[in-house]
């Protein structure tokens, strides 16, 4: 067992047995390792229901909820509220399929013109291989082909409009970090938010950072994007 997994198992514990009560709230649902999250598009972990309405307006919320309600909550250890989602790199996946419409000629050329290079690449270097056989700085090549694939897409203004869409659209109920819980906040687009480089391997818009990552050991494996909060 990793130390990760050890701490998330000790948070949820920490949630069922200390905050729940607190707060007027039973768990009714673990989401599991992740399907149901891709799935519904959502960053819950669990779902509760709410037992004492008097106990759960401590927590101020703006919605007016009432016995008996249902919500979902994130849980995120201290160390881990940083990623919001991951996604991967495709036409295909959460993001881009909501973002990139049929009509959008130019953005699935660019997507279908940087697929075809890193499948290239990664026939050249061996995509049988392992990346710890053939170094792990052959990864850069396509770390900058992805990362440049985000910079054009996000100097387009209604691309990012549609990135805060979709990343506030599925957020959960409540947030719970430690030992707090509260109402997570909506994060506003800004009209300067022209998107910039970070690092070898990042693009920074806004509030948020989009980290392009493999997903797995083998060359051959898909590469994925981590969506992380800008703390």
């Amino acid at each position: 067992m990793t130390t990760q997994l050890n701490e998330e198992i000790k948070h949820i514990e920490k949630f069922k047995n200390i905050i729940c009560p607190k707060y007027g709230l039973i768990i009714l649902e673990n989401w599991g390792s992740g399907n149901k999250n891709k799935k519904t598009n959502c960053d819950a972990d669990i779902t509760v229901e709410i037992t004492d309405v008097d106990k759960f307006n401590e927590l101020n919320c703006t919605t007016n909820y009432k016995l008996g309600d249902k919500l979902t909550v994130s849980l995120k250890t201290k160390g881990g509220n940083f990623t919001i989602a991951n996604g991967g790199t495709g036409l295909n996946s959460g993001l881009f399929k909501y973002m990139i419409l049929s009509t959008h000629v130019t953005a699935k050329e660019e997507f279908n013109k940087r697929k075809l290079k890193i499948k290239k690449y990664k026939c050249e270097i061996g995509k049988n291989k392992r990346w710890s056989d053939v170094g792990q700085d052959k990864k850069l090549f396509i770390k900058r082909t992805l990362q440049e694939l985000l910079w054009l897409l996000f100097n387009v203004p209604v691309y990012r409009t549609n990135l805060y869409e979709w990343l506030n659209s599925r957020q959960s109920d409540l947030k719970c970090v430690g030992e707090k819980l509260f109402v997570p906040d909506k994060k506003k687009l800004s009209h300067i938010c022209e998107p910039k480089f970070c690092g070898n391997d990042s693009v920074i818009v806004g509030h948020y950072k989009l980290r392009v990552k493999a997903s797995g050991g083998k060359v051959s494996s898909s590469w994925k994007i981590n969506y992380e909060v800008i703390q």
